[in-house]
């Protein structure tokens, strides 16, 4: 249950910086300038906010991810006796 519980928070903070990588990159796009034409040079801020959003958002979305899939730490592999011999093979020579 509350691995449940974490899933959806982290899961509704991931899709919240993608939201808002894609709202700024969206208002970078439509960015109109003083004369009220799109003006893409002005928006620049809106862009690098953008960018930084997405690689923030990727590099969290890796770390949940491999946090989640990491599911045999607990398994420990014990060694406590020799392998069995092997069987000589009978190789004869002519």
């Amino acid at each position: 249950m509350r691995t449940q519980k974490k899933l959806r928070s982290l899961a509704a903070v991931l899709l919240l910086l993608f939201g808002i990588a894609i709202w700024q990159f969206y208002r970078f796009v439509t960015f109109e300038g003083a004369d009220g034409r799109i003006d893409s040079q002005g928006g620049l801020g809106h862009l690098w906010f953008a960018l930084a959003a997405a690689v923030l958002a990727c590099v969290a979305g890796f770390f949940v991810f491999s946090a989640f899939v990491n599911h045999d730490r607990g398994d420990e592999l014990h060694i406590t006796s020799a392998p069995p011999p092997m069987a000589e093979a009978k190789v004869q020579i002519k």
